[in-house]
Protein backbone atom coordinates (compact mmCIF):
# COMPACT_ATOMS: atom_id res chain seq x y z
CA UNK A 1 0.00 0.00 0.00
CA UNK A 2 1.56 3.32 -0.80
CA UNK A 3 1.04 6.45 1.20
CA UNK A 4 -0.15 9.95 0.66
CA UNK A 5 2.85 11.69 -0.58
CA UNK A 6 4.20 9.17 -3.11
CA UNK A 7 0.44 9.02 -4.77
CA UNK A 8 0.36 12.78 -5.40
CA UNK A 9 3.45 14.17 -6.65
CA UNK A 10 1.88 14.63 -10.10
CA UNK A 11 -0.98 16.66 -8.67
CA UNK A 12 1.40 19.66 -7.73
CA UNK A 13 1.97 22.83 -9.07
CA UNK A 14 4.86 24.68 -9.42
CA UNK A 15 5.24 27.80 -9.80
CA UNK A 16 7.76 31.08 -8.53
CA UNK A 17 6.13 33.38 -7.12
CA UNK A 18 5.91 36.79 -8.91
CA UNK A 19 6.25 40.35 -8.20
CA UNK A 20 2.56 40.23 -9.71
CA UNK A 21 0.80 37.80 -7.54
CA UNK A 22 1.70 37.01 -3.87
CA UNK A 23 1.23 33.60 -4.95
CA UNK A 24 4.06 30.94 -5.98
CA UNK A 25 6.59 29.28 -3.97
CA UNK A 26 9.75 31.70 -3.16
CA UNK A 27 12.96 31.10 -5.15
CA UNK A 28 14.56 29.90 -1.71
CA UNK A 29 12.06 27.42 -1.65
CA UNK A 30 12.23 25.84 -5.28
CA UNK A 31 16.10 26.06 -4.74
CA UNK A 32 15.89 24.14 -1.82
CA UNK A 33 13.90 22.19 -3.37
CA UNK A 34 15.85 20.75 -6.11
CA UNK A 35 19.11 20.82 -4.61
CA UNK A 36 17.59 18.26 -1.92
CA UNK A 37 16.21 16.67 -4.86
CA UNK A 38 19.62 16.12 -6.74
CA UNK A 39 21.54 15.57 -3.61
CA UNK A 40 19.13 12.33 -3.05
CA UNK A 41 20.41 11.48 -6.82
CA UNK A 42 24.00 10.80 -5.31
CA UNK A 43 23.65 10.13 -2.00
CA UNK A 44 22.00 7.98 0.83
CA UNK A 45 22.73 9.96 3.63
CA UNK A 46 20.51 12.38 5.13
CA UNK A 47 20.39 16.30 3.57
CA UNK A 48 20.79 19.53 5.81
CA UNK A 49 18.65 22.41 4.60
CA UNK A 50 18.93 25.85 6.30
CA UNK A 51 16.63 28.47 5.44
CA UNK A 52 16.38 32.14 7.35
CA UNK A 53 13.39 32.54 9.05
CA UNK A 54 9.84 33.69 7.28
CA UNK A 55 11.38 31.76 4.09
CA UNK A 56 8.90 28.78 4.47
CA UNK A 57 10.36 25.90 5.87
CA UNK A 58 7.79 24.12 6.95
CA UNK A 59 5.95 25.03 3.36
CA UNK A 60 9.37 23.19 2.07
CA UNK A 61 8.66 20.49 3.90
CA UNK A 62 5.30 19.58 2.78
CA UNK A 63 6.88 20.04 -0.60
CA UNK A 64 9.29 17.94 -0.25
CA UNK A 65 7.54 15.02 1.23
CA UNK A 66 5.30 15.27 -2.11
CA UNK A 67 8.89 15.35 -4.23
CA UNK A 68 10.64 12.61 -2.76
CA UNK A 69 7.59 10.57 -2.72
CA UNK A 70 7.60 9.69 0.94
CA UNK A 71 5.40 7.26 2.06
CA UNK A 72 5.18 8.77 5.58
CA UNK A 73 6.99 11.63 7.39
CA UNK A 74 8.46 12.54 11.05
CA UNK A 75 8.54 16.10 12.17
CA UNK A 76 10.62 16.55 14.82
CA UNK A 77 9.79 19.75 16.19
CA UNK A 78 12.35 21.53 18.71
CA UNK A 79 9.77 23.45 21.02
CA UNK A 80 5.86 22.84 21.69
CA UNK A 81 4.93 26.29 19.59
CA UNK A 82 6.19 24.57 16.52
CA UNK A 83 5.21 21.01 16.95
CA UNK A 84 1.81 22.96 17.12
CA UNK A 85 2.22 25.29 14.10
CA UNK A 86 3.83 22.72 12.28
CA UNK A 87 1.09 20.41 13.07
CA UNK A 88 -1.65 22.78 12.02
CA UNK A 89 0.04 23.56 8.89
CA UNK A 90 0.64 19.98 7.44
CA UNK A 91 -3.07 19.43 8.78
CA UNK A 92 -4.11 22.08 5.95
CA UNK A 93 -1.08 21.69 3.47
CA UNK A 94 -1.44 25.71 4.36
CA UNK A 95 1.74 27.01 2.44
CA UNK A 96 1.02 24.66 -0.52
CA UNK A 97 -2.58 25.95 -0.54
CA UNK A 98 -1.59 29.78 -0.27
CA UNK A 99 1.12 29.51 -2.93
CA UNK A 100 -1.21 28.10 -5.52
CA UNK A 101 0.85 24.70 -5.42
CA UNK A 102 -2.08 22.53 -4.37
CA UNK A 103 -5.78 23.27 -4.62
CA UNK A 104 -7.82 24.56 -1.58
CA UNK A 105 -10.29 21.89 -2.37
CA UNK A 106 -7.53 18.77 -1.91
CA UNK A 107 -7.60 15.97 0.01
CA UNK A 108 -5.44 16.45 2.84
CA UNK A 109 -3.13 13.70 4.87
CA UNK A 110 -3.79 12.50 8.57
CA UNK A 111 -1.62 14.02 10.79
CA UNK A 112 -1.09 13.12 14.28
CA UNK A 113 0.49 15.18 16.80
CA UNK A 114 3.00 13.15 19.61
CA UNK A 115 2.63 14.73 22.82
CA UNK A 116 3.68 12.22 25.20
CA UNK A 117 7.00 9.73 25.04
CA UNK A 118 6.46 6.93 22.98
CA UNK A 119 7.43 3.74 25.40
CA UNK A 120 6.14 0.63 23.17
CA UNK A 121 6.94 -0.50 19.65
CA UNK A 122 2.88 -0.78 19.99
CA UNK A 123 2.53 2.40 20.06
CA UNK A 124 4.95 3.22 17.03
CA UNK A 125 2.47 0.29 15.21
CA UNK A 126 -0.51 2.91 16.03
CA UNK A 127 0.89 5.42 14.50
CA UNK A 128 1.03 3.62 11.23
CA UNK A 129 -2.25 4.90 10.12
CA UNK A 130 -0.97 8.63 9.99
CA UNK A 131 0.76 9.78 7.05
CA UNK A 132 2.81 12.91 9.13
CA UNK A 133 3.75 12.23 13.34
CA UNK A 134 4.55 15.78 14.67
CA UNK A 135 7.23 15.13 17.93
CA UNK A 136 9.64 17.29 20.19
CA UNK A 137 12.70 14.64 20.37
CA UNK A 138 11.82 13.64 24.01
CA UNK A 139 8.40 12.04 22.60
CA UNK A 140 10.37 9.74 20.22
CA UNK A 141 13.64 8.81 22.30
CA UNK A 142 13.70 6.08 24.24
CA UNK A 143 16.13 7.78 26.65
Amino acid sequence: MSGYFEDRLKDLSFQVMSSEKNRGLRQCQIGAYWATKAHFTAYDEPALIALPTGAGKTALMMLLAFGLEAHRVLVVSPSDVLRTQTHQKFSKLEGLVKAGVIDQGYDRPSVWKQTSRITRSETWAELEQYDVIVALPHNISTE
